[in-house]
């Protein structure tokens, strides 16, 4: 039989969002299968109410089910567990230690979401690593939810995600992607805030120009491009095998697009996986 690992301290993700929509919208952005792939996952499928479920793919591996265990229209929701398949929503009960919990406030015309993602061990290098990705995946996903319901609320969204598996420290990804034979061949991101405009020409020539939406070097970049309709760009690094040297990162390109035409965005797919390939040898 398996040993149990000894569980002795939980650690929790906090943070909090305005967002210049009101409850409802926010409400339906999260709990309605269609919104969701206008701003999260590809794919999603939400059986709603209490005991419902809710499951979301980025493809596989990067998909799974959380059972709903809070429903409170427009105030509180809570999911609890990530499971792979969704045939095994039954597995889940109330004693799942992961859990997210959205709440929901008016506050002077706009909306104020507060998340909790809790449940995560400490203790382990790779405990570290999966709390500090998923930290950084909700800044990042938190603000594309405003981005979508301040800029494109009610568009369907085409996706660009170009990637590559690398076997060299994250910080190297990131050093070559953010380099003069990725984005910046012309341009500086470095010292910028969110809310900051940014201007980058890429080794393809293209321009990229817009407001910094988040700026964690060297794991993170995000702006919007203005000269795309408003897209939301992601130059982003993570593990994908562990933390170990050798296990593997990836280096990915993720473009949010709203009223782009699909030729174009499998444009922007193919000319930047050939780029991904060049740097890393792939």
């Amino acid at each position: 039989m398996k040993e149990k690992r000894q569980v002795t301290q939980k650690r929790v993700i906090e943070t909090v969002i305005e967002i210049d929509a009101p409850p409802e919208a926010v409400w339906k952005a999260l709990t309605d299968a269609q919104e969701l792939m206008r701003w999260f996952p590809l794919k999603a499928e939400v059986k709603p109410g209490p005991a419902g479920s809710i499951w979301m793919s980025w493809g596989p591996p990067w998909e799974g089910g959380s059972r709903i265990e809070i429903w409170e229209p427009e105030r509180h929701l809570r999911n609890r567990g990530f499971i792979e398949a969704e045939a095994d929503q039954a597995e889940l009960t109330a004693t799942s230690v992961v859990a997210v919990d959205y709440y929901i406030e008016s506050r002077g015309g706009k909306t104020v979401l507060r998340l909790v993602h809790s449940g995560f061990e400490a203790g382990s290098d790779w405990d570290d690593e999966l709390f500090d990705g998923t930290r950084r995946g909700w800044q990042y996903e938190l603000r594309s939810l405003r981005h979508y319901l301040e800029s494109h609320h009610g568009a369907d969204r085409l996706v660009a995600w170009p990637r590559v598996r690398v076997s060299v420290p994250a910080e190297e990804v990131f050093r070559r992607l953010l380099g003069p034979e990725g984005f910046l061949r012309e341009g500086k991101i470095e010292g910028l805030r969110e809310g900051d405009r940014y201007r980058m020409r890429a080794v393809t020539g293209e321009v990229f120009e817009g407001m910094v939406v988040v700026n964690e070097l060297p794991k993170d970049f995000a702006g919007t491009v203005r000269n795309l309709n408003n897209a939301l760009l992601a130059v982003r690094t993570h593990e994908v095998c562990g933390h170990e040297p050798g296990a593997g990162h990836e280096g990915s390109i993720w473009l949010s697009t709203y009223g782009v035409p699909q030729v174009e965005v499998e444009a922007f797919r193919a000319r930047w996986q050939e780029v991904l390939n060049r740097l890393f040898g792939s």
